[in-house]
């Protein structure tokens, strides 16, 4: 699933993002993208305080438009959806970007079909996969990295998007801290 996005962060211009599928197409992955999951309930509360020992200084932005891209044209992504873009200093002192992350609710935002329509699936693995998707927690939907990826890379993705929601929605103290987080809600 690759998504576009056109986001803005107050005061600063509008661009246009393109932004690769977090979401795994192996079983095993699977398992562990969940790792990177948090509840709705958990997603109230971490509105409610920004972390700013970990996600460093809050930039308000908006997300105008957001499509799945496909070869047939581009389909609306629409709901409930935040994305993340944080900003650490790097040894000479300049901001490096890290990753922008896209979230949404799994079972608003990831429908069996995606799978079923890019993998051979059995019974249980039919099942399996139907039972994650009627879970209501938020997940990475998407991510966009500074250098080019490819999908024998899913592997070291699975593993950024779950330290950046770690980082994120848990402020775990293994996890990279920031200088600036801009957070892009649609």
């Amino acid at each position: 699933m690759r998504i576009k996005l056109l986001v803005e962060v107050k005061g600063k211009a509008r661009e246009e993002i393109k932004l690769e599928s977090a979401i795994p197409l192996d079983l095993e992955l699977l398992g562990k993208w969940k790792e990177s999951w948090f509840s709705h309930k958990e997603y109230k509360q971490w509105k409610k305080t920004w972390p700013k020992e970990f996600l460093g200084e809050y930039k308000e932005g908006k997300i105008h438009k957001s499509a799945i891209v496909a070869e047939l044209g581009n389909k609306p992504l629409g709901g409930s959806i935040i994305a993340f873009r944080s900003f650490s200093l790097d040894n000479a002192g300049g901001r490096k970007k890290a990753p922008m992350v896209l979230f949404g609710r799994v079972k608003q935002k990831v429908k069996f079909d995606f799978f079923s329509s890019q993998m051979e699936l059995d019974k249980d693995q039919e099942k399996f996969i139907k039972k994650l998707l009627k879970n209501d927690a938020w997940t990475p939907l998407a991510i966009w990295h500074h250098k080019k990826l490819e999908p024998s890379d899913m592997s070291q993705i699975v593993n950024d998007v779950i330290e950046y929601a770690k980082s994120v929605f848990k402020q775990d103290s293994n996890s990279s801290t920031y200088i600036e987080t801009e957070v892009f809600k649609g």
